[in-house]
């Protein structure tokens, strides 16, 4: 069995920016952790309804608009018991998605603690060969907050940090 542990290197929470189909994306928040951060650091990142613009629109996720994580010093996060849960699954990520629509369980290979389980298949996880309890169960409600939030039957919205707009995402389906 390969066990994931954490270096602590600080690396995860340095560069919180990603690329995505639909443009630049920040760390994912939901609606019960955005009082951990300043408000001016706080954008929409997905939505739900026929169009932005529309009174009926939802914001479903949100997202740090910073590149650094803001509660990190020199003795590590200063929020660590109360971090979002994005941070507490990592570096385990359910926010890719399979070309057939099937999000999937991966992890991020640039955590330092986890270059030893690179290339590894992310489905090991469930076999139990490789254990993160911890983390993994984290994402594994992270994974269950994504798919509710993906079945709603309304069009699907993305916000891009780089351009400050809403994107329609692609009809996603969830297996």
């Amino acid at each position: 069995m390969i066990e994931f542990r954490c270096l602590r290197c600080r690396k995860c929470c340095q560069n919180l920016f990603r690329e995505t189909p639909y443009g630049l994306n920040g760390l994912a928040l939901f609606s019960n952790e955005i009082q951990l951060f300043s408000q001016k650091e706080i954008y929409p990142f997905h939505g739900i309804g026929k169009s932005p613009d529309d009174e009926k629109f939802k914001i479903s996720v949100y997202q740090l608009g910073v590149k650094n994580y803001p509660h990190l010093n020199d003795n590590g996060c200063t929020i660590y018991s109360k971090r979002p849960l994005a941070c507490k699954s990592y570096p385990f990520e359910p926010f890719r998605i399979a070309p057939d629509g099937e999000i999937q369980l991966t992890f991020d290979v640039e955590c330092t603690g986890i270059l030893e389980l690179q290339g590894r298949n992310p489905s090991e996880f469930a076999d139990g060969k490789i254990s993160a309890p911890v983390e993994l169960r984290y994402c594994l409600i992270l994974l269950e907050k994504v798919a509710k939030i993906q079945q709603e039957e309304e069009l699907k919205w993305s916000f891009d940090l780089q351009t400050k707009k809403w994107k329609q995402d692609k009809i996603i389906k969830i297996k």
